[in-house]
């Protein structure tokens, strides 16, 4: 629905109302001819009908409203008496005008004008004689007489009727006439030399001899008897709160009715609670749409906003309104109010140019701004773009740098996004002066925190000469919303679902290893990345004791940054019912309200804001990255392991990833051909590889049964032939390469009190069939030379197997400080870096090298755990060429020979 059919059914809503008003009114003044207010009041009535018509271009509705407004000034002004005769030709105005609205509201368009002529003209007609009648005198038969002014070449003519003449002028002039009329201010122009019969029309008196042509001419059915229908009502907002107050309660008594119905286990109730169930829902998400109002009604201020900032900064900008129709809950709508107006101020102060400065950059004079609203995952996304000057992250840096807001060395880590994001710190901006309107940052961190505090999220995108957009998440509603009850200490907490990421268990051993504390702050190194830790029971001040136990971490988003809070136990997710708190709790942070829970016991629901604010993770800028790298410097990436037999005293271990799949075979089922063993397996023949073939191990045992570990390498199936599956484990390991040295086997470790080996799976398969790698293994005429940067011994030496197999020269550094110190002093080629290393992560690594004038052309590829899409962009900003995933051998070969050969087709 557009924004003007929102406005035309508002109108018809409250033109409804009004006309049934009149009737009373008019009847009431009929009584009480001297009340002021009274005629006041339906003076305002039918200006209003009057002046929303004009807007639509309504015009036959526009002639009634202003001749029937004309008379009532003449009333309110005192220049006449209120007597039956005007009464009359009130009401009969309003029947037409009822008339009209019902045609409007069935059909959408306006009457015919031919239809309602005769009866503007004599509306108009009475409206210029009761003028005369307030001049010459009170009596109706004074009224009629000829007016002195009357032009001679019109001479009364009692005896001729007054519809003659004027049904010998056209009738479009006629209509044309009545409903220009409303166009000037001063009232009819009744001389016009359009109409030459007017002047003796207006000596004719109006209403007994219009009455018979009227009822001719008039719409089929009198206009007295149209009876408006109400499609819509006005409700009381507090009305609608209690509705959705008690819509809440029905909530909690279902989700009550429905614990016991299944601890009761009785199928009818059982039955019956689901019926009440799905009414329930659906009763709850009627309700709600009582609630929701089109974000338009925000977004229509702006208009006006946006030219009066423009004409103060001296600018050009045209705004632009999307999805106005986008429904959001009520409360809402009244919170983004604010946030919204200091983006847009800022947008048009600090972001789009001035029209010199635009045309010299090849860019239109006037600046766009565009405010934009749509659905998304459950959410309302609102996104406020310019195509101004952008946001500069050396700018900011240099700023923040400035302030002391980050020192050098965050300064050279941190990525442009992350540089960017600085402007939420409160006061930050890049203002070189401070203005009336704003810098950009300049109450950011009010926007940031008010969309937080609603369950949002506000995020930046900025082009440097191209323009921003910020993308503002909230959700629909505040009312009843999803959430995960968590219990710490024997109490119940809900968690609302719309901050939620992940969950994550790990066992008292799990935690005890990898859960670090550094200056009182405790992290976990979750798929690499550092996770700041929460403790829920030490924040709330509960009983704590340190002891052995269980870590569930409940993965939580704040906007921009994450943290895991650490609970007892997670139980379950359920709809929940926001509950206010009472004044002794609402200005804990930790709180975001109360609700009722199945049992009839309350819970309160976790502000995770207030959360993180309490421990000043938003505020607090000591980085846990290096934290993190200072406590783990021999620490090892965590890694899916499959464990396995070959012999019963002796355990291997590969990475699970190579994986394709496993299962059972039958020692029967192996057949030799062309001296290899094979097993035919969904239709396709399997190479076998025993593994003692090849590695100093005892050989596999005579048994019935074999386990298959199979792999696909280029398209081509082969599979290990072992003795029994262990078991797949998740751990950290740092493997020794001192005891075992072979080829094949990559080192050896102890996993659940065993010595492990872990075998270099290529190379295995690369001795039993050098072909399977032919593809990828092509001749190199030079050498060339490799660094790999890994603090992983495992996947050191996995690297190295791939690399040296491949025919290239490698050497290792263990993290990024060697590796860079390693390339100032020896030749190398190419870069294989890890990401997450002590001392210099793969990113530091990277910006160093490329502002190192003798390194700044070397390729890097990263090889990472890290494989998700914000990682690789952080990647290549950082001025990484390329991103693979470590055991992907093939891949990493591939993007090594790329790279390579691109720089020497550049050096050629």
């Amino acid at each position: 629905m557009s924004f003007e059919e929102d406005v035309l059914k508002d109108f018809l809503v409250e033109a409804k109302e009004n006309l049934e008003q009149l009737d009373e009114q008019f009847v009431e003044l009929e009584q009480d001819p001297q009340n002021r207010d009274l005629l006041s009041s339906i003076f305002r009535t039918v200006h209003t009908i009057k002046g929303t018509a004009g807007f639509f271009g309504f015009k036959t509705l526009e002639g009634i409203a202003h001749f029937a407004e004309d008379i009532l000034s003449k009333l309110r002004d005192g220049v006449v008496v209120a007597d039956q005769e005007t009464i009359d030709i009130l009401l009969k105005a309003v029947d037409y005008i009822k008339a009209i609205v019902a045609e409007l509201e069935n059909s959408g368009k306006e009457p015919t004008e031919t239809e309602y002529l005769d009866f503007i003209i004599e509306l108009r007609n009475f409206a210029e004689n009761i003028t005369q009648r307030g001049q010459g005198g009170t009596s109706s038969e004074e009224a009629r007489e000829p007016a002195p002014e009357a032009s001679p070449e019109s001479p009364p003519e009692p005896s001729s009727p007054e519809a003659e003449p004027v049904a010998e002028a056209p009738q479009e002039s006629a209509g044309e006439e009545a409903l220009r009329a409303p166009q000037a201010e001063g009232g009819p122009q009744p001389s016009a030399p359009s109409e030459p019969q007017a002047p003796q029309a207006e000596t004719k008196p109006p209403a007994p001899a219009k009455g018979p042509e009227v009822s001719k001419k008039a719409p089929s059915g009198p206009p007295s008897t149209t009876h408006l229908t109400e499609s819509h009502i006005r409700v009381d907002v507090h009305l609608l709160d209690n509705l959705m107050n008690l819509a809440g309660e029905l909530v909690l008594s279902r989700n009550r009715l429905v614990q016991i119905a299944n601890s009761v286990n009785d199928p009818e109730l059982l039955k019956a609670t689901q019926r009440l169930s799905l009414i329930t829902t659906e009763m709850q998400e009627q309700i709600m749409k009582t609630r929701m109002q089109p974000v338009g009604n925000v977004f229509n201020k702006f208009p006006r906003i946006v030219r009066d900032l423009a004409r103060m900064a001296n600018k050009q900008v045209q705004l632009k309104i999307e999805g106005a129709e986008t429904e959001l809950d009520r409360s809402i709508i009244e919170a983004i109010k604010d946030p919204l107006t200091h983006l847009v101020r800022n947008s048009i102060d600090h972001g789009i140019e001035p029209p010199d400065i635009r045309v010299q950059k090849g860019k239109p004079p006037v600046g766009t701004l565009i405010m934009k609203a749509y659905h998304e995952g459950g959410q309302v996304i609102i996104e406020i773009q310019d195509d101004g000057s952008g946001i500069d992250p050396d700018k900011v840096r240099q700023k923040a740098l400035e302030r002391g807001i980050i020192n050098k060395d965050e300064a050279e880590s941190l990525s442009d996004r992350e540089v960017i994001n600085l402007i939420f710190k409160p006061g930050f901006s890049t203002a070189e002066q401070v203005t009336n309107i704003s810098g950009r940052g300049v109450g950011m961190d009010v926007v940031k925190t008010n969309i937080e505090k609603m369950g949002g999220t506000v995020e930046i995108l900025s082009e440097p000469g191209q323009g921003t957009t910020i993308r503002i998440k909230i959700p629909l509603t505040l009312a009843i919303i999803p959430a995960i009850i968590v219990r710490t200490k024997g109490e119940r907490y809900a968690i609302p679902q719309m901050n939620l990421v992940e969950l994550v268990h790990l066992s008292a051993e799990e935690a005890e290893k990898n859960v670090h504390t550094i200056a009182g702050s405790e992290f976990y190194r979750l798929r690499g990345e550092i996770l700041p830790l929460v403790r829920l029971d030490r924040v709330l001040s509960l009983p704590y004791q340190d002891e052995d136990r269980d870590f569930n971490i409940v993965v939580l988003n704040t906007g921009d940054r994450q943290f895991g809070l650490v609970v007892d136990e997670i139980l379950d997710s359920e709809e929940i019912v926001v509950k206010p708190l009472s004044k002794h709790l609402k200005d804990i942070a930790c709180y975001a309200g109360a609700t009722l829970m199945g049992d009839g016991r309350a819970a309160l629901i976790l502000d995770i804001v207030g959360l993180a604010s309490t421990l000043t993770l938003r505020s607090e800028e000591k980085d846990l990255r290096s934290l993190a790298e200072k406590a783990s410097t021999k620490e090892t990436e965590r890694q899916f392991l499959l464990l396995f037999r070959v012999a019963p005293d002796e355990v291997f271990a590969i990475p699970l990833a190579l994986v394709a799949r496993l299962d059972k075979i039958k020692a029967s089922d192996i057949e030799y051909v062309g001296g290899k063993e094979v097993i035919q397996y969904r239709n396709r023949t399997i190479p076998l590889v025993r593994l003692e073939q090849f590695l100093p191990i005892q050989p596999l045992p005579e048994q019935e049964e074999y386990h298959l570990v199979a792999f696909t390498i280029n398209g081509k199936d082969v599979a290990f032939l072992v003795s029994t599956i262990e078991d797949s484990v998740d751990v950290a390991v740092e493997l020794d390469d001192s005891v075992f040295r072979h080829e094949g086997i990559l080192g050896s470790a102890i996993i659940k009190g065993k010595t492990t080996l872990f075998l270099d799976v290529y190379k295995i398969l690369e001795m039993f069939d050098p072909d399977l790698f032919a593809i990828s293994q092509e001749t190199i005429s030079e050498p060339v030379r490799i660094l790999i940067a890994e603090d992983s011994s495992f996947y050191r030496n996995l690297l190295r197997s791939y690399l040296e197999g491949a025919g290239f020269e490698v050497a290792v550094a263990e993290d990024g400080q060697e590796a860079l110190e390693y390339l100032r002093n020896n030749p190398v080629d190419v870069l294989v870096t890890d990401i997450e290393m002590p001392r210099m992560n793969g990113y530091q690594l990277a910006r160093a090298i490329r502002q190192d004038a003798k390194l700044a052309r070397l390729p890097i590829v990263a090889v990472t755990s890290l494989s998700g899409e914000e990682d690789r962009k952080r990647g290549l900003e950082a001025g990484i060429d390329d991103y693979q995933v470590k055991l992907d051998r093939e891949k990493v070969l591939e993007a090594v020979k790329r790279l390579y050969a691109e720089k020497v087709r550049q050096a050629a």
